[in-house]
């Protein structure tokens, strides 16, 4: 049994399945989903996503595939429809003629002009196989604008994160450059007044210059990030002021994961972009093989046509005459191969064996992807987990830094130390970020690999399986 009958076969239950689960996947999607994804905690991140769209290079791509595509259906549904030429022109016509001594000649000019009209009237199915053909490869080039807009979506997300991670990184590597420049100005004090020795200078003069010198290359790094997002995103400039400086902690409702894998489970694999195109692949290769197997069929066409020409004549005695006449045709014309050495079998052979394949890459997308989808569940736990114990990190060394700040006040403990506790501070921050960061993105992913990505709306429904 092939995939292609498998899906048929199944058809029916999917589609009660997706009616039971009905309330539960809208309530999944429009509702669990809601204000848990990157860009509900960083609204700015969602107007670069929606611009993405219609600004990201890999969408302006996708955007002349897609009208090459449909200038290619438009090519192959004219062939359903008659085709009318035309021709016009100017000409001049002369004839002579001689006979013993008698001669004789004509001359006639005017203009030329002509109209056909022609019609495929029995084809076996092969034009209307082409123009299906066509209007597929459209459908299939919607379904890839749709998959590619989704991966944009993920990457943006990734790299919106991990930007805020490197601008806290770089603002951590400025504070420790000046923590050791102050320390470099305490040594140079304490050896000016004989507390410290001089041979301590060049050991601490290289630990300044060591972390400046990181302090810059997280600086380019930083640079080079913006602007490797701004060029993913079709935006001309980032500015660094457009950069959150806090990553906010994420909540994830504890139903909505295992939700969501259930309702993508049962039915909602076949719906994704990827499975989509595979499957309108195999109705391509359908038409194929019905083509090459009629491939040799007599093919049969209606003609007719108008046009106006010089015609010359001469009679028995030798007088010629030029002159412009009409001539009006209707035609009915058949034709059929008689021997193509197997050319027409090579055609099916070729058709099925591209079927089959189509066919065993949709098989295995779908077992893949359901194997994916339940790891991305289980991955959504674990970076959840992961970023608990990180936030606990996080809320220890606040608590640290604020019994330092209050010793401080009271002159129990010095400033350095108070420093020390601030940076201390700042390292459990962005690990924090690093672990929230990690969390969404999984989280993302998750969404967007189920279909419940809020940000796919953007799209025209025909770009997507309910819009079909």
């Amino acid at each position: 049994m092939t995939v292609s009958t498998m899906i048929r076969l199944l058809r029916l239950p999917i589609v009660l399945a997706a009616l039971a689960l009905g309330p539960l996947a809208l309530a999944g999607q429009a509702t669990a989903v809601s204000g848990t994804l990157t860009e509900d905690l960083m609204p700015g991140l969602k107007t670069i996503l929606a611009d993405a769209v219609n600004l990201a290079p890999t969408m302006l791509n996708q955007r002349i595939t897609l009208a090459q595509t449909e200038a290619a259906k438009i090519t192959a549904v004219s062939g359903l429809y008659p085709r009318l030429t035309g021709s016009a022109g100017y000409g001049i016509s002369g004839v002579s003629s001689a006979s013993g001594n008698a001669s004789s000649s004509s001359s006639s000019s005017g203009f030329t002009y002509g109209v056909g009209i022609s019609q495929p009237l029995f084809q076996e199915g092969d034009v209307k196989a082409r123009a299906d053909i066509g209007k597929l490869g459209e459908e299939i080039a919607k379904r890839n604008y749709a998959d590619a807009y989704r991966t944009l979506l993920g990457a943006l997300r990734s790299q919106y994160t991990q930007l805020i991670i490197k601008k806290a990184s770089l603002a951590q590597a400025r504070l420790q450059a000046t923590m050791q420049e102050k320390a470099l100005a305490a040594k140079k004090d304490g050896i000016e007044r004989g507390v410290s020795a001089p041979d301590e200078l060049p050991a601490a003069e290289s630990v300044v210059l060591s972390v400046r010198l990181a302090a810059d290359r997280q600086e380019q790094d930083f640079e080079n990030f913006k602007r490797l997002f701004a060029r993913l995103a079709g935006q001309i400039v980032f500015a660094e002021s457009a950069i959150p400086d806090v990553l906010p902690e994420p909540r994830l409702p504890e139903e909505t994961p295992a939700a969501l894998l259930d309702v993508f489970l049962h039915g909602g694999v076949a719906e994704t972009p990827v499975a989509q195109s595979y499957a309108l692949y195999l109705r391509q290769s359908d038409l194929s093989s019905r083509m090459a197997k009629y491939a040799n069929y007599p093919k049969i066409g209606l003609g007719a046509g108008y046009s106006t020409g010089a015609s010359n004549s001469s009679d028995s005695a030798g007088n010629v005459s030029s002159s412009f006449v009409a001539v009006r045709s209707a035609s009915v014309s058949m034709s059929f191969t008689l021997f193509d050495a197997g050319a027409a079998r090579a055609g099916r052979l070729s058709a099925l064996s591209t079927k089959r394949s189509y066919e065993r890459q949709l098989q295995t997308y779908m077992e893949t992807t359901r194997d994916e989808a339940e790891n991305r569940r289980k991955q959504v736990s674990l970076e959840y987990r992961a970023m608990q114990l990180a936030e606990r990190g996080l809320s220890s060394a606040a608590g640290a830094l604020h019994v330092d700040k209050e010793l401080l006040a009271s002159g129990q403990r010095a400033e350095v130390e108070v420093e020390l506790s601030a940076a201390a501070f700042k390292a459990a921050e962005i690990n924090a970020f690093v672990a929230r960061a990690n969390f969404l993105q999984q989280w993302s992913d998750f969404v967007s690999l189920v279909g419940a990505d809020p940000m796919m709306n953007q799209l025209p429904p025909s770009y997507l399986s309910h819009g079909k």
